[in-house]
Order: structure tokens, then sequence, then C-alpha cells
């Protein structure tokens, strides 16, 4: 009879364990940033210019100041006309900006030459006799665009210009006129970027939603005259459009009836120098895993059953017997002779 024989048993397997694999990780996508836009500089033209002793403050405009240390850097011009009054009411042209340049002397006078610079120039005052095409620089400005020491020499000259974007880097400020109250308003606008010169100011009460108080240049081109919409109910917003027809609104402007305060805007008109880009993030690359190797199994070996060894019997000493005495023999008595 043949001993029974168990099958093979063959070693356990693991199963194949496939390497963790993460998701794609797409790069964070910004929004895409509009750049501002700055109002089209127009076609370029010709006219003559001259200059005035200037009028930093109480020009026609009403501004109280020209800035010396940043735009327009005491720069400015009187113009005339309807390039004053922008086809509309006098002084609606305040605050556009135009860059001259010097092309020779107007007429013979061969003792006048012009230097290679350009000057930007804000429109700050009125220049009653001046057509459109003629500009009465301050003379800083003449200075500029004419040879050195030869503004007086010069006195009139053959100029080329463009209107150009104003370079007020900050915001715009808004200023109240003596006087005002809740029944009647009038205010100045500073610093304006862009294309500098407003068509359109409005004002809105708080707890309304209507902009029902218009302003206007009807009494004069110093300030703003506001009427509609009252009695006014403070802060007071405010929406203006320049003639590029750009709009910006502010709200909680205006804070108090007092006249003279001057009132951050917050904002400004694109075309500011220099100019404001928007924040380029740098382009984002995903984030890359190091290759991940599949972990590897130990090659697994059969279990090994430890050798079995046969069961060892203690040794068997031999039975011992007792040790035999020799039979003992009873005494022997000797024979007994009868008496």
């Amino acid at each position: 009879v043949s001993p029974p024989v168990s099958p093979p048993v063959s070693p356990p397997v693991s199963p194949p364990v496939s390497p963790p694999v993460s998701p794609p990780v797409s790069p964070p996508v910004s929004p895409p940033v509009s750049p501002p836009v700055s109002p089209p500089s127009s076609p370029l033209e010709t006219g003559v210019a001259t200059f005035y002793a200037g009028n930093d403050n109480g020009n026609a405009c009403g501004y109280a100041g020209v800035p010396k240390d940043s735009f327009p850097h005491g720069f400015y011009v009187a113009t005339g006309g309807d390039r004053f009054s922008n086809g509309g009411l006098r002084g609606m042209a305040c605050g556009a900006c135009y860059k001259v340049k010097c092309t020779g002397p107007d007429g013979n006078n061969p003792s006048c030459s012009c230097s290679s610079n350009s000057v930007v120039v804000q429109v700050v005052d009125e220049c009653p006799e001046c057509g459109r095409d003629h500009f009465d620089l301050n003379r800083p400005a003449f200075e500029r665009i004419v040879g050195p020491g030869l503004a007086s020499t010069c006195g009139r000259i053959r100029t080329e210009f463009e209107e150009v974007p104003c370079g007020f880097a900050g915001t715009i400020k808004i200023r109240s006129k003596g006087g005002v109250s809740a029944h009647w308003y009038g205010l100045h606008i500073d610093d304006v970027a862009g294309a500098g010169d407003i068509a359109v100011v409005k004002l809105r009460s708080s707890g309304t939603s209507s902009w029902s108080t218009v302003c206007t240049k009807e009494d004069g081109p110093s300030y703003w005259r506001c009427s509609g919409g009252y009695p006014l109910a403070l802060p007071l917003d405010v929406r203006l459009k320049d003639t590029a027809g750009a709009v910006l609104v502010s709200t909680g402007v205006i804070t108090t009836f007092q006249g003279g305060q001057e009132f951050d805007f917050g904002k400004n008109f694109a075309g500011g120098s220099p100019p404001v880009s928007p924040p380029v993030s740098p382009p984002v690359s995903p984030p890359v895993s190091p290759p991940v190797s599949p972990p590897v199994s130990p090659p697994v070996s059969p279990p090994v059953s430890p050798p079995v060894s046969p069961p060892v019997s203690p040794p068997v000493s031999p039975p011992v017997s007792p040790p035999v005495s020799p039979p003992v023999s009873p005494p022997v008595s000797p024979p007994v002779s009868p008496p």
C-alpha cells in the first residue's frame, strides 16, 4: 500500500499593487485683467503760440494752483474761441492737455530758433483774443520749446500740437465752493487724468437712487453750479463723465456742507502718469510630482516547515534482577546416641 500523497502546496502570491496615481493638477487660472484704456490722441494740428506771465491762482478755470513737482510740472496754457469752450459753454475745455512743439518763428525773425523739446501743457486759463489755434503759453512752457534765452526774442512762434492724455497720477479731488448748503451747491474738479476735461457732473443724495442733481458751467468757466434734487442729503455720491465718454462713479464723496472743503474722489480716469499697468501674475506651472515607483514587495518564499526529528525514546535500561542468595541448608545436628 502506497502512503497517501499530499498535493504540492504553492506559496501564497500577493496581488500586484498599482502605484498611487495623483489626479492631474491644473495651474490656477487668473481672470483676465483688462488694462486701462487711455483716450486716443488727437490728430496733429498746426498753429501759433505766444506767452504771458501766467496765472497760477485765480485763473479762469478756477484751479487753486498748478503743481510744479508733479504733472503738469508748472506748464499750462490759456486758450480762446471754441477751443476754450469745446463747442459748448465757456470753460468746458478746462483741464484738457496738449503736447506742443515749436516749428519756427512766426514771420521773419532769424534770431528766433526752436529747441528740440516738446512740452505738455494743461488748459487752466482763457485767452479772449486768441483764436482756436492760438495757444498763449505761460513763460516756463514757452521757454522750454524755444532756444535758450530766446523767449523774448521769439515772442511768437509757429507750432505743432495735439491733444494728449493728462498725466495726473493721483486721484481726482472735489472742492466745494463757498456758501454751499443742502439747498445750493457748487464745486470745482481738480487733477483729472485721461481726457482731463469733464463733460457731465451729477450728484446723488443719500437714500435715493436717482442722479437728479446736475451740475453745469452756466455761471462761468471757473466752477460747476448744481441744480435739481434739492434739498440734498449727505453723504453725496458723485458721477463724472469726461469728454472721451468715460464714466466714473464714487459713493459717499461729499460729507459736509461746509464751503472750501476738499474731498477725495478716490479714483481717476485712465491715462495718468506713470501709467498703471494691471498686476501680471507670472505663469504658474503645475506642481510636478516626482515619479512614483510602485512599491516592490519582497519575494515571498513558501513557508518552510522546520525539519521534524523523529521522537527520541529515552534509553531503556535492562531490568535489574535482585541479587540471588544461595539456598541456605538447615543446620545438621550430629546424631545423638541413645543413652
